[in-house]
């Protein structure tokens, strides 16, 4: 089946865009563009960083009832999603091959990486009421406070633009319920200053108990294969908004964010073990403000900006495991993770360059409760500096590069840290832009980037996973070379293609082993060698017509001078991921509604499981099925999808089964 699904699902759209190019190209298609600029497609990477290899998921994309950010995300090429359940459960990504920990995850201006495990659990952002998602392979734009080793993700939220109210339900297979409503004001023109407020509140629940096949663990024996059903995986959970935005004429410009969101869910354990008491909540509070003045901007002047910037971020998690099912015990335990941000940036520019430098100071902390209590507290200064030259219309090159300084500590055990964990370690990237004509676009990016352990991996987290104070950084390198193509007009066939090679090549990776019986504990060990190949495109017919597309080839080696294995490919990563998107869209007419009907298809390769190559996840390939009304000017909004369609197996990063077949809904109206 998914080899089938493969020819037809991947090979036939790369056919079809051979097609699209040979009209594109052909004498008559240039002939009526003209001057050849992509209109009728979407940019579709970012302008934060113009060289890096970005993706623009924009809010069309997001909408879809049913969807996590791992479905939107794992559409992007050298994405790969790891998933520990349902939806609800712990999700994080990789890019090109990283861990989890090397991709800083941004909800606004706010990193929502922990200083557990260092990774974002991208299963609790919120789909609802975000504008675009970026995402950047390899590099790292210069106003993050933290360099990526494979890149990073900016999820970006919704700012007032009109006076409307929306409210929204939406239903779903397996108990999915949910609720929202927002409301936007913004004040009329005419004065110094125009104002906005944004406020919104979604609440949502599940019972996620679908069916599943349990082979009771003998996979290689199907005899006593039974079909179970899932227990104590209920979740519920609500999410608050707040955003204010105040705009000068003079250009300055003042941003207000809250968020608060809680979930409590259950926790369920191994397939072939489940628990059924063990809970788990968990909560995050953030906050912040910036203000944005010209400095000096006069007609004909040089361009200048100053920023000043202030960031909270509080997120707890509680674990309750009353009939010790997953190893904790009934006293349960808690872990508070905490960061306090202060930015202060400067930016000038003129035609022929761009310069920018900030200064980011954090305090990070985390309190463990538990049978072995932890607290740790890391002070940081960075320093960073980001130039852009334009030596003509044809060339460009952009340098960044930034300088952490650290201190970190445990009230606990203050001599247990090396101070190899707070070594000095310089990071930067250059990126070159030449663009031999308006259409295409050759690109070339550089760089050397590194992560420090967390406060976790350093001072540990429990009696059954110690921390390690000598812990240093992982340090890597990565150089990408790409081209970007772009032709076609609104008046026919559109498209733009990415392609990109890549090479990353990371030393003193933090792994685990175990130290006794039981007991867990983080070392620095070996090194590992990314290389891979994307392709990721766009083909647009007129207004009606739009399909996307990426795949992903990568060859993911540890390349360790130590290995006692003979299987030197890194686990959970596979080796081929492509998706595909193919959308159909009409406009209202008569008493006939708009209207958009979407195919979507992800497939992954087979990965190994275990370091020695002998537990495989095999591949997998779904085929989602989106669909979409709009009444009245949009006022009123009918949205559903089928996920899964054709019901193939499906495994998260354990192997364990994932939900089949699925049907959502969802309504939305406006004032």
């Amino acid at each position: 089946m998914s080899s089938l699904a493969l020819r037809h699902g991947i090979i036939v759209p790369l056919l079809v865009l051979a097609v699209a190019c040979t009209e594109l190209w052909s004498p008559a298609a240039q002939a009526q563009s003209g001057d050849v600029v992509v209109e009728g497609v979407r940019s579709q990477h970012s302008s934060q960083d113009p060289s890096a290899a970005s993706q623009v998921i924009r809010r069309d994309e997001l909408k879809a009832p049913g969807s996590s950010a791992g479905d939107v995300l794992e559409r992007v090429s050298g994405v790969e999603v790891a998933r520990s359940g349902a939806a609800s459960d712990r999700t994080t990504l990789s890019l090109r091959g990283s861990s989890a920990a090397q991709v800083p995850v941004y909800l606004g201006p706010l990193r929502m990486n922990d200083e557990v495990t260092g990774a974002a659990d991208i299963g609790t952002l919120p789909l609802w009421i975000l504008d675009r998602v970026e995402v950047f392979r390899g590099s790292t734009p210069a106003r993050a406070d933290a360099y990526g080793m494979g890149g990073a993700v900016f999820l970006e939220p919704k700012f007032p633009r009109r006076n409307v109210l929306g409210a929204g339900l939406g239903v779903g297979s397996f108990g999915e319920q949910s609720l929202w409503g927002r409301g936007e004001v913004v004040s009329p023109g005419g004065g110094e200053w125009r104002s906005g407020a944004l406020v919104g509140l979604r609440l949502s629940r599940a019972d996620n108990d679908y069916t599943f096949v349990d082979d009771r663990g003998t996979g290689f024996d199907q005899s006593d294969d039974i079909e179970r059903t899932r227990e104590n995986a209920d979740y519920s959970d609500w999410d608050a908004w707040a955003i204010g935005l105040q705009r000068s004429r003079s250009g300055a410009r003042v941003l207000t964010l809250v968020n608060a969101f809680s979930r409590e869910q259950g926790v369920t354990g191994l397939a072939s073990v489940p628990a059924l008491a063990s809970r788990t909540r968990r909560q995050r509070l953030l906050g912040g403000i910036s203000g944005k003045v010209p400095c000096g901007n006069r007609p004909g002047a040089r361009r200048c900006e100053v920023e000043l910037a202030t960031q909270v971020l509080e997120s707890r998690e509680a674990v309750s495991d009353p009939r010790s099912e997953i190893g904790i015990g009934p006293g349960g335990a808690q872990n508070i993770g905490s960061r306090v941000q202060q930015r202060l940036r400067l930016a000038l520019g003129s035609g022929s360059f761009d310069l920018s430098g900030q200064v980011d100071a954090t305090r990070e902390a985390l309190l463990v409760r538990g049978p072995q209590g932890t607290a740790a507290e890391r002070f940081s200064a960075r320093p960073a500096l980001e130039l852009l030259l334009r030596q003509d219309e044809h060339l460009s090159y952009g340098f960044s590069g930034a300088l952490p300084v650290l201190s970190t500590r445990s009230d606990a055990r203050a001599s247990d840290v090396s101070a190899g964990s707070d070594d000095l370690e310089p990071e930067g990237k250059l990126g070159v832009i030449y663009q031999p004509v308006s259409e295409l676009s050759l690109l070339l990016n550089a760089g050397h980037f590194s992560r420090r352990p967390t406060l976790g991996e350093l001072f540990g987290l429990s009696a059954l996973v110690r921390g390690n104070g000598q812990l240093v950084a992982e340090r890597g390198e990565g150089l990408d070379v790409g081209a970007r193509l772009g032709v076609g007009d609104r008046r026919g066939v559109s498209l733009a293609v990415d392609g990109f090679a890549f090479g990353r090549w990371s030393r003193e990776l933090i792994a685990y082993r175990r130290s006794t019986f039981g007991v867990v504990t983080p070392f620095n060990v070996g090194t590992a060698r990314v290389m891979g190949l994307e392709l990721a495109f766009q083909a647009a017919y007129r207004d009606w017509l739009r399909w996307s597309g990426s795949a992903t080839l990568q060859d993911p080696r540890d390349t360790s001078d130590d290995r006692t294995l003979s299987n030197d490919i890194l686990p959970y990563h596979a080796r081929l991921a492509a998706s595909s998107r193919l959308g159909l869209y009409a406009p209202s007419h008569g008493r006939l509604p708009r209207s958009e009907l979407t195919l979507a298809t992800v497939y992954r390769s087979s990965k190994f499981a275990d370091p020695a190559g002998l537990i495989v996840i095999e591949e997998q390939m779904r085929w989602d099925l989106e669909g979409e009304l709009g009444f009245e000017d949009d006022h009123v909004v009918l949205r559903w999808a089928l996920r899964n369609l054709f019901d193939a197996r499906q495994f998260d990063l354990l192997g364990q089964p994932q939900p089949g077949r699925s049907a959502h809904v969802s309504w939305e109206v406006l004032w």
